[in-house]
């Protein structure tokens, strides 16, 4: 379903490391930052495998993840995130 190929990681420059943000399983994509660099938006299908749930997630806390819409079967959209 998901693989390597659809995860979101955070790339620290000074420490050369990265963070996997996302949990590894799903597909995740569609990801748009926050005005403030500091958050990201992205779509999952985390929940059930098939739709696409909105969460957003601040990139130094990976617990912070919190799901702000869904949506049911095909989607096509413009992305803006104001937060």
């Amino acid at each position: 379903m998901g693989g390597d190929w659809y995860q979101i990681l955070r790339f620290d420059v000074s420490k050369g490391n990265t963070t996997l943000l996302t949990d590894g399983k799903s597909r995740d994509s569609k990801v748009a930052w926050s005005n403030r660099g500091d958050r990201i938006a992205y779509a999952s299908t985390r929940r059930n495998k098939t739709d696409l749930v909105f969460y957003v997630i601040d990139t130094q806390d990976k617990a912070s993840d919190k799901e702000i819409a869904e949506n049911h079967g095909a989607i096509r959209f413009r992305f803006a995130l104001t937060i």
